[in-house]
């Protein structure tokens, strides 16, 4: 597993800042899916046949055209090892979602959005952000998903715009128009700092409710805490989103 030795410390520091509380082996479970997913999009063109056919090969049983698509599909066969069938389904869900959200983002680049798609940036980065499965991991396998179903629309925003806020500031360094931010911004006829003020407001706000939903659901309401104590300074603190430059620790 050469190919994975730019992408798997990003994943050992996804799972144990974030998910720190989790079992050694479902650490390592998620630190190895964040790897192999990570090298999946890194690596779009050289396997966007087998991206594309992921879900019909891996339904027949049927070998990948790569190395790196065999090992995710090993990886997602060991799901159930861990969760029962209902987080087991959401995770391989958002597993196949993310794969054709690649597919999708590669035959519609260099289309203009239409002004009135404005709710398309927000239905693709569903797909694309995988936050069905990071909502997922949060919840310890113990914890029945009758205890966080009601709260995963909430958290699936968390976790996608937590990561969009806080990489905002390097892809506009670097000079990128195309994140949900500058997305938003051009159909909503707002400018991006406004764009990001929306963003930030909608995270507090899914937060208050989480918290809402989640009340006295026991070890739900538990992990989610935790979730949140180690997610949010991860994202803060990571050195390539390059906030310290900004005064942000």
């Amino acid at each position: 597993m050469h190919y994975l030795s730019k992408h798997l410390p990003v994943g050992i520091l996804v799972s144990n800042a974030a998910y720190f509380y989790q079992s050694f082996e479902l650490r390592l479970y998620i630190a190895y899916y964040t790897g192999l997913l990570l090298c999946v999009d890194d690596n779009f063109d050289i396997q966007s046949d087998g991206i594309a056919r992921f879900m019909e090969l891996y339904q027949r049983g049927e070998r990948h055209p790569t190395d790196v698509l065999n090992n995710l599909a090993d990886l997602l066969a060991e799901t159930s090892t861990f969760f029962d069938p209902v987080a087991t389904n959401l995770i391989m869900c958002a597993t196949f979602s993310f794969m054709n959200a690649m597919v999708i983002e590669n035959i519609t680049a260099g289309m203009k959005i239409p002004s009135q798609a404005k709710r398309y940036p927000d239905y693709l980065r569903l797909f694309s952000g995988i936050s069905k499965a990071y909502a997922t991991f949060i919840f310890r396998p113990s914890v029945s998903a009758a205890q966080y179903i009601h709260a995963l629309p909430e958290l699936e925003d968390i976790i996608n715009y937590v990561n969009d806020i806080t990489s905002f500031y390097k892809e506009e360094l670097a000079g990128e128009d195309e994140n949900t931010v500058s997305l938003l911004a051009k159909l909503n006829g707002r400018s991006k700092l406004d764009q990001l003020r929306v963003l930030s407001d909608s995270v507090a706000e899914s937060h208050r409710r989480t918290l809402a939903i989640l009340k006295g659901r026991g070890d739900a309401e538990g992990d989610y805490f935790l979730f949140w104590s180690g997610y949010i300074p991860f994202h803060v603190s990571a050195k390539r989103y390059r906030l310290m430059e900004l005064g942000i620790h």
